[in-house]
């Protein structure tokens, strides 16, 4: 299961809950990031989307909620 949610007027507005591991971040590919790391899904310390992006795609059979993880993550809007 995957849920996003913005909570307007907090320090860490994006919410992603993902298999019932939760992350926050300032932005949603760093919510998307932080839950992944917290639930190990990607290897320890990979701050990098693409990397992040990749591993995924060779290690988890793809669904509909991963493809819409790895299409979030791979978009190129110049943030983290």
């Amino acid at each position: 299961m995957i849920k996003f949610d913005y909570i307007n007027n907090s320090e860490l507005p994006y919410r992603v809950e993902i298999d019932s591991v939760r992350g926050a971040g300032i932005t949603e590919k760093k919510a998307i990031m932080a839950a992944l790391s917290v639930g190990g899904f990607i290897p320890k310390g990979c701050r990098d989307p693409k990397m992040a992006v990749r591993h995924l795609f060779w290690n988890y059979e793809v669904n509909e909620g991963w493809n819409i993880i790895i299409q979030k993550l791979s978009e190129n809007n110049g943030s983290l």
